[in-house]
């Protein structure tokens, strides 16, 4: 797809003028809605002949927040996109292209006939058996994202798009936040029951906005209305739960319709009953824990009782409700999992007709994280932004401008080790760097440094890893020999030496008087040519001097 041609096309909608700049292939573009930080236009790929949705985000780049979170999107889908029912990206492109300096971003997926909200608004009549199709669907989704270490945190009907067969995909990852079930927990949030702690988000937000208005407000777990920091993958199931209990209720609304979080708490307590102190462990805040307290206190007084889910939803079926009770839990430790859900009774007969789940391997957040501890105020800088854009651009197509290696895939240089009583030790820790002598071109290596190279045996010394050395030791259990001695530059002729070049030697040959030649001194070359004669060295002049002593 590199060098395609771009056209400018304008939509128009109820509210929505844009222009779209798409492929020569994308024809009759209609407005279908707005999603996250951008329209939404239904296309025709003439390549294929196909739908698509094409999602356009207009000045990508002017919030870095709302970028970071169109960027997580991106990934996310890569990552688990096309799996288990979650919507698959076809195509991603910026423009202006092949340029860091892009404005806009388009997404381009497979397109499906409406959402579940546009579904329980309808006339459409619908069974027991089409929900339970619509809910096994989505169980299957989020036990996907929550093995795959993702929490979506934003689960409502208008995110679940679904087809006139009953196919059923989850959308919007704008939100979503990596989880762990390893990471540590308060004491009061630990899992108990079924021997394993609950999942905690990864990289926490501290922005109060983001920890308590992820999830529509009718749609929100309890934890995160007391403001709970931990709060895991039991808050999805919650928000499945409201969805399941809106498509069974008669006239197909929310069942906790609250016009603010308070009320919104008031509704679920009067609907579940007042909790008891072991099931609000999971709260951490007093103030929370006290409007908790006195939202109990009003429903007492007012006389209310919790719902008998029986005369609540009337001729559903008793294993529809089971199911359901066991996600509306008011204790997020005492929710059914997702994986559990699909096990269930009310699903046994949708279960034994579907393929065996395959889960997506475990997502990386590094990406994110590694800025997040680069900077305070957690935000992935724009550059970076631009740069990570790009990358993802390249996984769908080829991108004709040079993209810079993401900060975290970049590997850290390992810094040396050094540990207690090294001194004394012929070799440093492992990594370190050690000198090894080269026995290789030694003579230009030493003509070219002998100001400021020590000669170690003729040899120049290089750095080397100690791995190849030891590697090298065990190789061979004899060490190499040193190259043959250089010798002085001999020119024959009448018993002349001629030192046109100085050249470095090595001794000889040893007697009792000396241990070493040194090379010749200046003084010596100037005598040279002035007599032309040879000099008499060290150790004659020394024998000369003992014969002549013992014969006196």
């Amino acid at each position: 797809m590199s060098g395609a041609k771009f056209v400018a096309v304008p939509v128009h909608g109820k509210s929505q003028h844009e222009v779209f700049h798409v492929e020569e292939r994308y024809s009759n573009l209609k407005v279908i809605g707005s999603g996250s930080y951008g329209v939404v236009c239904s296309a025709v790929d003439t390549t294929t002949n196909s739908k698509v949705a094409i999602k356009k985000v207009t000045d990508a780049l002017e919030d870095l927040v709302d970028a970071g979170r169109v960027l997580r999107e991106l990934r996310l889908l890569r990552h688990i996109g096309g799996r288990e029912n979650t919507l698959k990206i076809r195509d991603t492109y910026t423009y202006p292209p092949d340029t860091p300096d892009f404005e806009d971003v388009y997404i381009v997926t497979d397109l499906m006939e409406t959402d579940m909200d546009r579904v329980l608004r309808s006339s459409q009549g619908l069974s027991t058996q089409h929900f339970g199709y619509f809910l096994y669907q989505l169980l299957r989704s989020v036990a996907n994202m929550h093995h795959a270490s993702v929490l979506h945190r934003d689960l409502k009907p208008s995110n679940l798009l679904v087809n006139a067969n009953c196919d059923l995909v989850v959308c919007d990852f704008g939100l979503a936040r990596g989880v762990s079930n390893t990471a540590k927990q308060p004491p009061n949030t630990g899992r108990t029951d079924r021997g394993r702690a609950p999942l905690r988000t990864i990289d926490d937000d501290t922005n109060d906005f983001l920890t308590e208005y992820v999830v529509t407000r009718w749609y929100r777990p309890p934890e995160i209305l007391a403001e709970s920091p931990y709060y895991g993958a039991a808050a999805d199931i919650w928000s499945v739960g409201c969805i399941f209990g809106e498509m069974l209720d008669k006239r197909r609304r929310p069942i906790f319709r609250g016009k603010n979080p308070q009320n919104q708490m008031q509704l679920i307590v009067s609907a579940l009953g007042c909790p008891t102190d072991a099931e609000l462990d999971f709260c951490t805040s007093t103030s929370s824990r006290g409007v908790i307290r006195k939202v109990c206190e009003r429903t007492k007084a007012e006389g209310i009782k919790p719902w008998d889910f029986q005369e609540r939803f009337k001729g559903v079926d008793h294993l529809a409700l089971d199911l359901l009770q066991k996600m509306l839990v008011f204790d997020p430790n005492k929710r059914i999992t997702a994986s559990e859900a699909l096990c269930h009774p009310f699903l046994a007969e949708v279960h034994s007709h579907w393929h065996k789940m395959r889960p997506s391997p475990k997502f990386d957040f590094s990406f994110e994280k590694v800025h997040h501890d680069c900077h305070r105020d957690r935000i992935i800088p724009k550059k970076h932004l631009q740069n990570l854009f790009l990358y993802e651009v390249n996984k769908y197509r080829t991108v004709r401008c040079r993209i810079p290696t993401p900060l975290h895939l970049k590997r850290a240089p390992s810094a040396p080790k050094s540990g207690n009583g090294s001194r004394g030790k012929r070799f440093s820790e492992p990594g370190t760097q050690i000198l090894k002598i080269d026995h290789t071109n030694q003579q230009d290596a030493l003509d070219d440094n002998i100001s400021t190279l020590p000669m170690i045996g003729g040899s120049s010394a290089t750095l080397v890893e100690k791995g190849a050395k030891e590697s090298k030791m065990k190789g061979s259990s004899k060490m190499k020999e040193p190259e043959p001695k250089v010798k002085e530059k001999e020119v024959k002729g009448k018993n002349k030496l001629s030192f046109r070049k100085r050249v470095p030697v090595m001794p000889v040959k040893e007697d009792k008087f000396s241990k070493t030649l040194k090379p010749p001194s200046d003084n010596r070359d100037k005598m040279l040519s002035r007599t032309r004669r040879k000099s008499t060295s060290t150790s004659a002049l020394l024998q000369r001097a003992s014969k002549k002593f013992f014969d006196s």
